[in-house]
């Protein structure tokens, strides 16, 4: 689950994604992963990232597009559950 300071904001499913923003902004993370069952992650540092796309433009395509449908989900999935707690709050 990703967890931000008052609340849950995400659950996370296998093979996703998760602190791309940081990777790219180099922003401070904004939220923490908790985990309720034994995970493994790959972690791969801001420089080694740099120098990997750097080096592999193919990969660098790649990896961008697959970030940048991994980030539109998630504003997608945002703005689904916006909508849902406006609603009820309307109520």
């Amino acid at each position: 689950m990703v967890r931000g300071k008052a609340a849950e904001l995400a659950v996370i499913h296998p093979v996703e994604i998760v602190g791309e923003m940081g990777v790219v902004t180099s922003q401070p993370r904004s939220a923490t992963i908790e985990v309720s069952q034994d995970a493994t992650f790959l972690s791969i540092g801001k420089m080694p990232f740099d120098v990997l796309m750097k080096n592999d433009i193919d990969m660098a395509v790649k990896i961008y597009r697959n970030m940048l449908e991994a980030l539109s989900q998630k504003l997608r999935d945002n703005n689904v559950r916006s909508a849902r707690e406006i609603a009820a709050s309307v109520v």
